[in-house]
């Protein structure tokens, strides 16, 4: 929600400038503000230099589009555009089926057609023994190792069955897949 002050007793024409952090979701919405990161010094004082600065006719033309913007997008336009939204984005999806992925943090609801059918696990299994030629593509931060902002290297057990997977000889390729560079993974 937006909040716009002014007082009744504030003579005409009424001008007004708006200084706001380009960090705030509405900030875009009331396009005459000037749009400041609220940590750079600078930016706000050059933001208020320019709103000091301003024309009359400028003022008062950005008062008036601001005014009519927040009186047109009040808290009640606001809920029922939410509420309208999220009605269109279930239509349909009554018989979509949500499954939980991942714990903790990483944790998340995942909504799937509800034609989807989940791996088969017992099925993969023996598919995977009976193949003769088999690529494995394994991710590293998140599987492997718990993901993290810094380098987390492999332990000695991940590096064993690492070694083992690529002596299997059925297995053609054993591909670590991570966005970090080879360089971090190789050391």
């Amino acid at each position: 929600s937006t909040e716009f002050g002014t007082t009744d007793g504030y003579p005409l024409p009424r001008q007004s400038s708006l200084i706001m952090s380009e960090f705030v979701g509405c900030s875009s919405s009331l396009s005459g503000a000037f749009r400041v990161n609220p940590w750079n010094t600078d930016d706000v004082a050059d933001a208020m230099y320019r709103a000091y600065q301003m024309s009359g006719s400028d003022a008062e033309a950005r008062h008036e589009r601001h005014w009519k913007y927040i009186h047109e997008h009040t808290v009640g336009y606001w809920a029922a555009s939410n509420i309208n939204e999220l009605k269109r984005l279930t239509d349909g999806n009554a018989n979509a089926r949500c499954y939980g992925l991942g714990f903790g943090l990483n944790f998340r609801v995942v909504t799937m057609d509800p034609n989807f059918r989940g791996m088969d696990s017992i099925a993969c299994a023996s598919d995977y023994g009976k193949a003769k030629k088999r690529v494995l593509l394994i991710d590293y931060d998140g599987t492997l190792v718990q993901a993290a902002s810094y380098d987390v290297a492999p332990d000695a057990e991940l590096l064993k069955n690492l070694a083992a997977m690529a002596a299997d000889v059925h297995n053609a390729m054993v591909c670590v897949v991570s966005g970090r560079e080879r360089r971090q993974l190789d050391e």
